[in-house]
């Protein structure tokens, strides 16, 4: 998120991150069947606790709204199986619940399969999200702290055999 404190001249980067994600691939032939993938958004954390509990009470409000999920809508098909280390970039389209409110999105991806024991695949990614699509009120603190109305979702997703 962009934030703007009053006492500085330019506008900052808010960032939280979680590593409390939990998630499912299914992959049949040349295709990824599906995606599911739920956030635990309790556990965000950035470098600065006021702003984490004005997350926990205002904007995102995860007191309330303690998950953000993504489920796909469609198959992810391949010509061909990628041959391990080779990068691949889709576009999966899916639903994005976050503050309560699930919208559909399409989410760039790129992935690789790593060989290994065990072998796995780890997709990367960013999103734009318009906070008013998600019921979320931009916080503002008596005019001291104020966040713009669109944030950026980055994930890194590891899946390995279950």
């Amino acid at each position: 998120m962009r934030e703007r404190l009053f006492r500085l001249p330019a506008p900052s980067d808010a960032v939280g991150t979680t590593t409390k994600v939990e998630g499912e691939l299914y992959i049949e032939a040349n295709s990824v069947t599906k995606i599911s993938v739920v956030a635990d958004l309790t556990a965000l954390k950035s470098d600065e606790e006021r702003r984490d509990r004005a997350l926990r009470e205002r904007g995102l409000e995860t007191d309330r709204f303690p998950r953000a999920s993504f489920t796909s809508l469609d198959p992810v098909i391949f010509e061909t199986v990628p041959p391990p280390g080779e990068t691949v970039l889709r576009e999966v389209r899916g639903y994005l619940e976050l503050h309560g409110v699930k919208r559909e999105v399409v989410v760039p991806v790129v992935a690789r399969w790593e060989a290994g024991t065990p072998p796995r695949i780890v997709g990367q990614g960013s999103f734009e999200i318009q906070m008013a699509d998600f019921a979320i009120e931009p916080p503002s603190i008596a005019g001291i702290v104020s966040v713009g109305d669109r944030g950026k979702m980055e994930f890194e997703l590891v899946f390995e055999p279950a």
